[in-house]
């Protein structure tokens, strides 16, 4: 200070120390790194000013509370650190001899280190339920406050609180849905503070639990997520009923969409209008023209960012749509396309557009490894990560990591997009109006239509003049005429490691192993889910109701062919024997088997009539 007309600075641990506070903080956490760890969730932090925060913020039993200790707490605690910090430091470059020069110095540094805020504090997380690693930086003596965060803060201390009641829910739902197990050791601890406690100690680290897809690791995220759970009404706009998942989610929603003008305190300088945030304001100026901003500091890409954009710069021609612009990078491509055009830029393969790098990516690896993404359990092959994922939740998910419930019958699912989707099945809004079928969706309902009522003939061969219903039989069919065309090699097939049979879908054919399953509602057991789920259609109940025996038929024909069972008429006889059927399958099947050469004659006098009249059909 006299030489320089400055304070020097001291680096450790890429952290620079200008006060002696901060540094004794960042020794002691050498010495002890459970110095500044908190009692309740047992979270680390670099000194303890950070633990000071998140004490009030995150476990302050009143708002008032909080800013109460905020005023009478800081002085006393800071000196009271400061003095235990003295301690257990022995050598620090040379032996510190007289500690009272060090506390005084201390005391003196005591306002500086107060305004000056730390930006490490462990418990910041801008994305919803995807925890950032909580790597203790330590503090910078940047100085600098966000006003934003500052209001999301204070907006998250009043709603921190969790009763005893709602404790009690959460804790009888995560011992009945959630496996609360240490991803180190597999020990099963019975809380989550218990969990994370026991990880802290014996392995040094946070414990991650997955939910949903998503990986909690803090207390207060996991009780709000298990909180949405039991209400998903639980973090809901008053003002416009939109639901978050959780309290931070809705601090932002509320800050961002249902400020009051006069507390917007950020003006657009072209059209003068107000905006709450700088976010909003820097979002909003883009659309006068201008350019994004540059943070802080020059971004160095990590290694993994690196090679992906050498991939595709090998591999994607990265030229502007707009105004063909060639650029090295998939980012630089991006970043000219939105500074000059407002808009990202798409980039074209295989017919394909993609304005995203992770799609991107996921295409340029598929061509260099079409097993890239394969299933490591049926061995089906897709096109990228995203497919894979939802294949192997939906089909691969074990049971007791389903926690989806259907409500009308009781199957259970990995994510709640598997729900809504089968929940449509249960209550389809598209019916025909001449038949009253119902369907879950349009397309079901014009596509029955066609092929059942009106029978519409949309589509002929132009070279054996054959119809077609819908278009893609029409196009499958006009391919086995082109004889350009490269055909698919035939699918070899696959040995049952059971029965040793073999079969072109090992996946489907395993259906036939997998075990007894009894139907719940008349207690009959079925060998496998195949015969369980042909004997479930006996109990959806049809239209046409036999006046005997009260069983239901879905067509008309089949309430025939089984009063005939009751009455004892004959419906139906072979036209080259004299054996007579109650059923036409039945007749059918007799013919083909006993009568093969009557059969097949029959059957291509039919094709040929049928031929005939669709070529008449084409003439008019």
């Amino acid at each position: 200070m006299m030489e320089h007309a400055k304070k020097a600075t001291i680096v450790c641990c890429s952290l620079k120390f200008t006060n002696n506070p901060r540094f004794v903080d960042h020794i002691r956490l050498h010495l002890d790194p459970h110095q500044f760890e908190c009692s309740q969730c047992s979270k680390r932090f670099g000194n303890g000013e950070a633990l000071k925060r998140h004490v009030r913020s995150i476990h302050a039993a009143e708002p008032g509370d909080a800013m109460k200790d905020e005023h009478e707490d800081d002085g006393r605690a800071t000196r009271r650190q400061v003095r235990t910090a003295a301690k257990p430091v022995e050598r620090i470059g040379d032996k510190q001899k007289d500690e009272p020069s060090v506390t005084k110095n201390e005391d003196t540094d005591e306002k500086e280190s107060d305004d000056e805020a730390s930006d490490d504090e462990l418990d910041v997380d801008d994305d919803d339920y995807e925890q950032e690693s909580d790597d203790s930086e330590g503090s910078n003596n940047s100085g600098e406050d966000d006003n934003d965060s500052e209001e999301s803060e204070q907006d998250t201390t009043t709603r921190a609180t969790v009763s005893e009641d709602e404790v009690a829910q959460i804790q009888e739902y995560v011992s009945k849905n959630i496996t609360l197990e240490c991803d180190s050791c597999s020990e099963r601890p019975t809380t989550f503070k218990e969990l994370q406690k026991h990880s802290m100690e014996e392995h040094g680290k946070r414990a991650t639990i997955l939910c949903c897809n998503r990986k909690l690791q803090n207390s207060y995220r996991f009780d709000d997520h298990i909180r949405y759970h039991l209400n998903p009404d639980r973090f809901k706009c008053n003002e416009c009923s939109r639901k978050c998942p959780n309290r931070e989610a809705l601090s932002r929603h509320m800050q961002t969409v249902h400020t009051p003008e006069e507390d917007k305190i950020y003006s657009c300088e072209e059209c003068h209008k107000k905006f709450s945030t700088k976010d909003s304001l820097a979002k909003h100026g883009r659309i006068h023209g201008d350019p994004a901003p540059k943070p802080a500091g020059k971004r160095r890409l990590r290694r993994k960012d690196v090679d992906s954009e050498k991939l595709i710069a090998e591999h994607i021609n990265l030229e502007c749509d707009s105004c063909h612009k060639k650029c090295s990078t998939f980012l630089a491509l991006q970043k000219h396309s939105t500074a000059e055009h407002n808009r990202r830029a798409y980039v074209f393969c295989c017919g394909l557009k993609f304005n995203r790098k992770p799609r991107l990516i996921d295409h340029v690896l598929f061509h260099l490894d079409p097993n890239r993404f394969q299933c490591k359990v049926c061995h089906k092959n897709f096109r990228q990560t995203r497919s894979l994922q939802r294949h192997t939740d939906k089909k691969h998910t074990p049971e007791e990591n389903k926690t989806f419930q259907c409500s009308v019958c009781s199957k259970i699912f990995a994510r709640q997009t598997f729900l809504n989707a089968h929940e449509r099945y249960h209550n389809p809004k598209w019916h025909c109006e001449i038949c009253d079928k119902r369907f879950v969706c349009e397309s079901y309902l014009t596509q029955h239509h066609k092929l059942i009522h009106t029978k519409e003939l949309s589509y002929v061969c132009h070279v054996c003049a054959r119809t077609f219903h819908n278009y893609s039989t029409y196009r499958s069919h006009l391919e086995t005429h082109d004889t350009s065309i490269k055909k698919k090699p035939h699918k070899p097939r696959v040995q049952c490691p059971l029965c040793d049979a073999w079969t072109l879908k090992l996946s489907h054919h395993m259906r036939l192993h997998s075990g007894t399953k009894t139907c719940e509602i008349c207690g009959e057991e079925c060998k496998n889910k195949v015969t369980y789920r042909y004997h479930m259609k006996n109990h959806k109940t049809g239209d046409f109701i036999c006046t005997v025996c009260d069983k239901s038929f879905k067509r008309e024909i089949g309430l025939k062919e089984h009063m005939a069972s009751h009455t004892g008429d004959v419906l139906y006889s072979c036209d080259f024997c004299d054996r007579t059927f109650n059923s036409n399958a039945n007749r059918a099947s007799h013919r083909k088997k006993m009568h093969p050469q009557q059969w097949l004659e029959e059957k291509l006098k039919k094709e040929a009539a049928r031929m005939g009249t669709a070529s008449d059909t084409v003439a008019t």
